[in-house]
């Protein structure tokens, strides 16, 4: 009996010990497998979407025109404005009128003279009706035969009045026609230059200072490069800007290369850290949006020398539900993008959206791979 218990308890331990090699062997074999495919998924190969060379312009956003309207003290003193600050005016609009009070004065004074002039005429114009009807009355006087009559008045003197009222009427329209050449230069306008918005400082004491601005709508970027870099650009190359303060983009392209160096004081106070041993030469960008820009704002301006499309190898591309994705790696995780490309030939696309340059993406991903995957 004995005999039986102990042969039953061997049988039960190799049968234990069979099954506990089993679950070993299987345990190490998905272990191996598990660490294939973590070692699969962590040398995927990667691909680097490439960059072309590029020249940075650093500027500023200003309007296209821009007139400034000064006082002039030999035309008077502002009599009217007509005009308020932000306004926006035609070209030609009146925009205030200047009043010269000494040339006021002069033309209240030569009134004056015309008055005086004009008084002395009516009282010869009565004194010569009175000498008329004295003559007439000498006329019509009877005198006894034989007798010559004593001419109280004759008609040479009628003349002389004449003559007299003649030369005062030359005068009042000698002096009327001086008032109306004062009256030209007493009141003057001035008219807006451009079409444009209205920036006023009614307060300007320095004659220095403008008395009003008019500036454009319509901005553009005032920018430069330094002479390494303006051989490299020209007119009608493409920038990508970006609106230092706000972080907005807007497109434009260049449309000035200057060639003549900008002054020392420009170039160093308007380029941080700028040598002195260096040029610096305007460049102009003219700007395809005018939305959300402001006059003064400071941009730093992208101009691709090469070709920019991105373009990437067709096996990077993964399809679901009729969308097209790439893995980015993302911090080392992989992250599923949504892009859209257009195919160039069998080998690549051209990505129309969803990446940029230097992003790195999985080139070959596995149908196994998910968003979250760590990723070396």
């Amino acid at each position: 009996m004995e005999n039986k218990i102990k042969s039953k308890n061997k049988k039960y331990l190799i049968i234990s010990t069979i099954i506990v090699i089993v679950l070993i062997s299987s345990m190490g074999i998905y272990g191996l497998k598990k660490h294939s495919e973590s070692k699969e998924k962590n040398s995927l190969e990667m691909y680097t979407v490439p960059s072309s060379e590029k020249v940075y312009v650093n500027g500023v956003i200003e309007p296209q025109k821009s007139e400034k309207i000064f006082l002039d003290a030999t035309k008077g003193s502002v009599n009217e404005l007509s005009v308020e600050n932000g306004q926006v005016v035609k070209k030609d609009q009146l925009l205030f009128t200047y009043k010269n009070e000494a040339i006021t004065e002069q033309v209240y004074g030569i009134k004056g003279q015309i008055d005086t002039a004009k008084l002395q005429i009516e009282q010869l114009q009565n004194q010569k009706e009175k000498a008329r009807q004295k003559i007439n009355s000498q006329k019509n006087l009877k005198v006894p035969s034989g007798e010559v009559p004593m001419p109280v008045v004759d008609e040479s003197q009628l003349e002389e009045f004449d003559n007299q009222i003649s030369s005062l009427q030359a005068q009042v329209n000698s002096l009327q026609e001086q008032i109306n050449h004062l009256s030209e230069k007493e009141y003057s306008s001035v008219l807006s230059p451009i079409d444009g918005k209205i920036i006023l400082n009614k307060d300007a004491k320095d004659p220095t200072m403008p008395y009003i601005i008019v500036e454009t709508s319509n901005f553009y970027v005032r920018g430069k490069v330094s002479e390494k870099e303006q051989p490299k650009i020209s007119k009608d190359k493409v920038a990508n800007i970006i609106v230092l303060s706000t972080n907005k983009e807007v497109k434009g392209k260049i449309s000035y290369v200057d060639n003549r160096p900008l002054s020392q004081e420009m170039s160093v106070g308007a380029v941080q850290g700028a040598s002195q041993d260096i040029s610096y030469y305007g460049v102009n960008i003219a700007l395809d949006s005018q939305e959300n820009l402001t006059n003064g704002f400071h941009v730093q301006a992208t101009v691709n020398l090469g070709d920019s499309t991105v373009k990437i190898p067709k096996t990077c591309i993964i399809e679901e539900d009729g969308k097209e994705y790439v893995f980015k790696n993302t911090d080392k995780k992989a992250k599923k993008q949504l892009v859209e490309t257009e195919k160039i030939n069998e080998d690549e696309v051209i990505i129309k959206s969803g990446l940029s340059e230097n992003d790195v993406i999985v080139k070959n991903p596995t149908s196994e791979m998910k968003e979250g995957d760590v990723l070396e």
